[in-house]
Formats: C-alpha cells, structure tokens, sequence
C-alpha cells in the first residue's frame, strides 16, 4: 500500500518552451519619381519592433517589423536624401508543450542590415533578426514532506530548504513622448537621416505586489539641414513605469526584458527646427523569481515493515543576492573606406554565453562615418567583450547596459572603446534525491527477533544520529530520551544507549 505523504509547494510558472529562431528577410525598395537617381549609397539605420504575439495550443507567433532609413547621394549633387523602407517579419514555433494560456516572453535582436543597389531606382534592404522566445505554464511546485499517518510505524527525514521559483510571468505596454531640443551650437534639422533609441534600465524595486522600473532612453539622431549638411545629436530621457505582479514578497528578483513597439522621431512644427518629437511605444516584459522555503522528505524507513522509497533526484537552486559586473574592452575594427569623422556609433547585446571562466558579451555595433571628401557611409560589425568571474558557474544574468560607446578614426578604420554592465543573479545550486513516494506490504512484518534490544556503542563526530537510529532499529528520539539528550547536545564522542524500537 501507499503512506499518505502530506504536500506542501508554492504556486509557481514552469517554463515549459525555450528556443532560439533566426530568420533572413529581405524588401526591395524602389525610389520615388520625386527623387533623382542613386549615385552611391550613404548610410542605412534600423531597428527592430515587436508588434504582436499569440499563443495557442501547441505553438507560438510572434510578428516584427524593421522599419529602416536609407540614405544616398543623388547623381550629381552633393544634398543625400533618404528611403523609408519596412521589412515585415513573421516567427512560428510549435511544440506539444505549449498550451492555450501559456504566458510568453520574447526578446527580439537585429543582427544584421544592409543595403544594396539593384540599378539607379531600386535598392534592396536585407535584415536578419533572432527571436528568443520563453514560454511559461502556470503551476503548483510541490514537494512530499512526512507521513500523516505516523502511527502506521514510518520514521521520516525532513529537510528545509530555500528554492527559487517564477512566481510570475506579466507584462506592461507604455509611451514615453518627449521634446528634444538642439544644442544651440548646432544647425536646425530639415530631414531625419535615421534615429536610435537604446532602452536603458538603471533600477528594479518590488514593493509589495508592485515591481517599480527606472531608466533612462539614449536616443541618436542623424539630421540633415536646410543647407544639405549632415550632423548628428544625442539626447536622454528619464522614465518609470509601475506594474502590477501577482506576488507579495519585498524579495523578489525581478528579470526585465524591455522591447519596442512603436519608433517615432521628427522635427517638431513651429520650432524653426530646432527641435525634435520622440514617440517611444514599449513593453516591458517581467519574470519574477522568489525564494520559497520547503520542507521535504529526504528518507525514511520502518522497523515494521519493509519500505520502498520512490526518489525523484532535483536540481534546486535559490537566490542569494543580485549584483553587478562590469567590463571594458578595446577593438580596432575595420571600415570599407577611411574615415576621417565617427558621426555616430551605436551597439545592442546580441547574446551572452557563460562558462566556468566568465561572462562573454557578443555585441553588434554600428558606426556612421564622415570621409574626407565629405560623403556619409555606415559600417556594422560584431564584437566580443568577457567579464572574468570565478562566480560564473552560479550566476544568472538578466540584464546588459551599455554603459559607454564611441569610436575614434584610426589609420586602418576606428578604435572602439566599450563598457558595459551586466545584472546577474548570483546563486547556490545543489542536487538532492527527494522521495515522491513510499509503498510496502502491510501483511510482510519485518523479522527483528535476532537483533539485539540494546546497542552500546561510541558516536563518533563522523556518524550520523538519523543513520546510526535506522541501521539499529531505533529513532532519533528515542536515542535522546534515553541518553538524556535535548535537541542542542551533540552526542559525539560519547557512550550511547541505543534502544530498539518499533
């Protein structure tokens, strides 16, 4: 028969789906009767936006965009003018696990965008994008702690223990508007070349059921002006956001996963140019971990009957605390032509991988460049920074920040300097075989009568009170009362009394 085991959990998400898909797209563009002919290429600029995501039984969709400004130097004049092409992307995943009212977490990357001249009037825009997606099942996270029926003659080891567990799985929309203003030492902007905005989050503080978010958007805008210069500007914009969890714990760990959905820069009306309109639409996408303490049955044993123990080994994990690392790095990189000014130079972590050494940053970064004749041209390239951590093998990380990013010529292209942060979890992780179940047969009594009533023995400091009670059919209890023992005493290196029984 079955020992009725009591429960005891925690309502919790399991993530049920993880994976990565990359996906190459490609729309041509042809240029307007309005505009003259290409003569050369300047610069292409981009980002990618998250427009909607569904789940449904078995699978998951999630539809993006590219929205990219292309800019080139018309035949025979020296003013650039500028393509707005759109670049739709649509991701599929199925998979059994997956289930109708799942939640879902998706992380979008540009890894790639160019631009190419078909003829005169048509340039095709290539893009690559990696969606990561995670998806999440709510659930109970249950462990098996003692017997409730303890006069059935079944001793049972309890341990507590602290584990970590998403508690929730939500997310929030927001705009954030904002009116840029020039520097006064800069030209009026006429026409936008391309614009940037990095959504940096600098804090995260869970107040009761709330989790609170601060951070700032480094916003860079490529301009041309009236008079067919180009220039650029950079500009930072604080905002909060307040959401709603379904968790109660001024403890939670929150990972926070921040996308756009909307990117909206001009040059505001009736400023004379000199100032600018951003329109950000955002969702913030939240995991939020909690530690929970649990007690859970780690053995068990009966000196009536035989017992066969059903162990389920578990990796666990819990939350010590959150933390920060930081690292700088150095690149040349090379450029397709010299470059006697870095107008703009921009970048987005495309991925991380951990091992036992340290965190390694795959970055993405972009440069728009001045030559000496004057002419604009954009350059791409991947670069790895490594943070060195002997906590690596127990960390999670949940956030990256660029916190510094700029490019100076060299004689073989640019010097790239850059700093980045990077959030982690640190943990504790352990493995431990916990027992789902216990079965025996009531009608196969074990036979003690050979086994001796009273055992006198010497406990050393390496023997076990709980192992040293099963292997002389005692219980611990029953070892302290006899040898007046209370629950501080340690036994060790004493002349113990161990008692059968039952």
């Amino acid at each position: 028969m079955e020992a009725n085991l009591k429960k005891n959990g925690f309502a919790s998400y399991d993530r049920v789906y993880s994976r990565g898909l990359r996906k190459e797209e490609a729309q041509d563009c042809v240029v307007p009767d309005t505009m003259p002919d290409i003569a050369e290429l300047a610069t292409t600029w981009g980002c990618v936006l998250i427009r909607s995501k569904d789940v449904g039984e078995g699978r998951v969709r999630v539809e993006a965009n590219v929205p990219a400004k292309v800019s080139f130097l018309p035949e025979g004049e020296e003013t650039l003018c500028c393509l707005d092409v759109n670049i739709p992307f649509y991701f599929s995943a199925e998979d059994a696990a997956i289930r109708d009212g799942d939640l879902c977490i998706a992380d979008l990357k540009l890894r790639a965008l160019d631009t190419r001249v078909l003829n005169p009037r048509k340039v095709t825009v290539r893009a690559e994008v990696e969606l990561c997606l995670e998806c999440y099942e709510p659930g109970q996270t249950e462990f098996c702690a003692g017997d409730e029926d303890c006069d059935r003659g079944i001793h049972v080891r309890e341990r507590n223990f602290t584990v970590a567990a998403v508690g929730c799985v939500t997310e929030k929309t927001f705009v954030l508007t904002d009116e840029l203003t020039l520097p006064a030492e800069q030209l009026p902007a006429d026409t936008l070349l391309g614009q940037q905005a990095d959504l940096c989050l600098e804090d995260v503080k869970a107040v009761g059921s709330k989790v609170i978010l601060k951070g700032s958007v480094r916003s860079t805008v490529l301009y041309r002006t009236a008079e067919g210069e180009t220039d650029r500007a950079e500009f930072t914009t604080e905002f909060s956001q307040i959401i709603d969890t379904d968790t109660e714990t001024e403890e939670a760990y929150t990972a926070v996963h921040l996308l756009l959905s909307g990117l909206y820069y001009d040059v505001a009306p009736g400023y004379n140019g000199r100032t600018l309109h951003m329109e950000l639409h955002a969702v913030a996408q939240l995991a939020v971990y909690e530690n929970h303490t649990v007690a859970c049955l780690t053995d068990a044993y009966s000196n009536i009957y035989a017992l066969e123990l059903q162990r389920e080994p578990k990796e666990l994990r819990r939350i010590v605390r959150t933390d920060t690392l930081r690292a700088t790095a150095r690149e040349e990189l090379s450029l397709p032509k010299p470059a006697a000014e870095v107008l703009c130079c921009t970048g987005e972590c495309l991925g991380a991988a951990q091992d036992e050494s340290g965190v390694t940053l795959t970055l993405r970064v972009q440069l728009c460049c001045r030559a000496s004749n004057g002419c604009l041209f954009s350059a791409a390239q991947q670069m790895n920074v490594t943070v060195q951590t002997d906590q690596a093998d127990g960390m999670m990380l949940h956030a990256v920040t660029l916190t510094e990013l700029n490019a100076v010529p060299t004689e073989h292209g640019a010097e790239l300097r850059c700093a980045a942060e990077l959030g982690v979890f640190v943990t504790e992780r352990w493995e431990m075989d916990c027992i789902q179940g216990i079965s025996y047969d009531e009608t196969a009594l074990l036979d003690l009568s050979d086994r001796p009533s009273l055992v006198i023995m010497k406990v050393r400091s390496s023997d076990d009170l709980w192992q040293l009670a099963r292997e002389n059919c005692s219980t611990p209890e029953a070892i302290r009362s006899t040898n007046c023992l209370d629950d501080e005493t340690e036994p060790w290196e004493k002349l113990l009394l161990i008692p059968r029984m039952i």
